[in-house]
């Protein structure tokens, strides 16, 4: 097992997948703060969902290959905030389709923006009713 991590082996990994679309890399190796404890967190954008038979060959197949315990998310059913770190403060790793990648940034922009709205909602009415019993 090869422990040494470059993004040409991410890349090659996942280009031998081809319902694999897109993947990043985030965690703590995408921030240059990995140690040899560190695990593999890995985010893919697949072209349909991933059964648990296909994630859990992604997360042995890519242990095996770079010799370290993997998490995998997927894009396709994963949202909040660990989707919107991935996007948001991971590493690009691979992308067979830059269209796919798009879409799945909108989105999380999106999914955000209706959170922020609810937030809003919340907090007036937090002030509305502090303000009735003021």
């Amino acid at each position: 097992m090869n422990s040494s991590l470059s993004v040409n082996d991410l890349s090659s990994f996942f280009a031998a997948r081809q319902h694999v679309l897109a993947a990043l890399l985030f965690g703590s190796f995408a921030t240059g703060r990995a140690n040899m404890q560190s695990d593999l967190d890995i985010a893919v954008i697949p072209d349909n969902p991933l059964s648990a038979n296909q994630t859990m060959a992604l997360v042995r197949d890519l242990a095996m290959q770079f010799g370290r315990p993997v998490d995998v998310i997927d894009l396709a059913v994963q949202h909040g905030p660990v989707a919107s770190e991935a996007l948001t403060r991971g590493r690009l790793v691979y992308c067979a389709d830059p269209v796919a990648y798009a879409e799945r940034l909108r989105r999380m922009v999106y999914d955000q923006e209706d959170f922020v709205s609810v937030l809003r909602k919340a907090d007036q009415m937090v002030i509305q009713r502090w303000l009735k019993t003021s």
